[in-house]
C-alpha cells in the first residue's frame, strides 16, 4: 500500500517510461521480450475476434466493437523510495498481450481453486502452468513486469449481501468481458 502522504496525489507514483525498446505490434504475437509461448494461441483468437468485429461493422452487422488491440502501459516495476513511496515504472505493451501473458493467470487460478477449494497450495501449485512459467523467469511478479504485457489499469469488484426467500448469501457483479465465473464444470452456489 502507498503511504498517506501520496494518497491524494494521483500522479505520485509515476515511474519511468522505458520506451527503448521496439513498439509492440497490435497485429502480431512478437513481443521485444519472451512470454509464455502458450499465449500465442490466445492472442490470436483474440485478434481473430477483433477481425471478425470490424467486418461485422463494415457490413452493418453490428454498430462498434467490443473489443479491440491498441498500445497499453504496461507495469516494469513496482518499487518504493528510500522514503517507502510508491514508484511504477511502465513499459509499453498491448490489450491482447496483456489478456495473454496476465490476465490468463486469474482464469488459471480460479479453476484451480473451484475444483479443489479446499486443496492445499502444494496440490494446486502444479495445476497452474502459466503461473509457474512465469514464477521461474522472475522471483516477484506482483512487483516485476517482465516475460509478459500486464497493462496498468483499474478494476471493481462490487459484492452485495443479498437475502431472500430464494437466495441467503453474496452476489458478484462483473462486466460481461470478466464474466469468465464460474469456470466451465464449476457448481453455482
Amino acid at each position: 500500500m502507498a503511504p498517506a502522504e501520496q494518497w491524494q496525489d494521483v500522479e505520485a507514483p509515476l515511474g519511468d517510461l522505458d520506451l527503448s525498446k521496439p513498439v509492440p505490434d497490435v497485429r502480431t504475437w512478437r513481443y521485444w521480450e519472451p512470454c509464455d509461448p502458450r499465449g500465442e494461441e490466445e492472442f490470436k483468437r483474440h485478434l481473430d475476434a477483433w477481425d471478425r468485429q470490424l467486418r461485422e461493422v463494415h457490413a452493418g452487422q453490428r454498430e462498434h466493437l467490443k473489443t479491440w488491440n491498441q498500445l497499453t502501459y504496461d507495469l516494469g516495476a513496482m518499487t518504493r523510495d528510500e522514503h517507502g513511496r510508491l514508484q511504477l515504472d511502465c513499459k509499453l505493451g498491448t490489450y491482447y498481450h496483456s489478456l495473454s501473458t496476465s490476465e490468463c493467470l486469474d482464469g488459471e487460478l480460479s479453476e484451480a481453486y473451484a475444483a479443489w477449494p479446499d486443496a492445499a497450495p502444494e496440490f494446486t501449485w502444479p495445476r497452474l502452468e502459466r503461473r509457474a512459467w512465469l514464477h521461474e523467469r522472475v522471483p516477484n511478479p506482483v512487483a516485476d513486469g517482465r516475460h509478459r504485457s500486464a497493462a496498468i489499469g483499474v478494476s471493481t469488484l462490487t459484492v452485495v449481501r443479498v437475502r431472500n426467500r430464494s437466495f441467503d448469501g453474496y452476489k458478484m457483479f462483473l462486466s460481461p468481458a470478466q464474466s469468465r465465473w464460474p469456470p466451465s464444470g464449476a457448481a453455482t452456489t
